[in-house]
């Protein structure tokens, strides 16, 4: 029975931190937007769910880490591929670990919290060289 109501408030938990994650990054407007999603998040507030994720639990914070990872990553495929389709080159995105570009994000943020996510994104694909042909 013990089993059974923490394995409950585990669910629950983790429902509710799924809707405090969605809650904290959609902005709902009617405005033209040219980003959305957790890319145009602000760094504090990013930085704040990821804290609260941490205090949630290991699987939340792994979770948390590992969406703002994917998010990193398919925006600057996004951006490599315009990239191509105007210059012909491709920057080259494994250059670093994700470990590494995380870390740089992560530190981007706590240095600029009032900028966007895309911001330190940007910042870092800038840094990263074209791959050679």
């Amino acid at each position: 029975m013990y089993s059974q109501c923490t394995l409950v408030l585990q669910v629950i938990m983790k429902t509710l931190f799924t809707i405090l994650v969605l809650f904290f990054t959609s902005s709902l407007t009617a405005e033209e937007a040219a980003n959305w999603g957790i890319i145009t998040d602000t760094c504090e507030n990013s930085l704040k769910i990821i804290s609260l994720s941490k205090e949630i639990g290991d699987f939340e914070h792994d979770l948390t880490n590992k969406i703002y990872r994917g998010v990193m990553q398919s925006y600057m495929s996004g951006i490599n591929n315009w990239t191509y389709e105007k210059f012909g080159m491709f920057k080259h995105l494994n250059y670093n670990s994700i470990d590494y570009a995380y870390s740089y994000l992560l530190n981007y943020c706590e240095k600029n919290p009032n900028n966007q996510i895309v911001d330190g994104v940007i910042k870092y694909f800038v840094e990263l060289p074209f791959i050679e042909n």
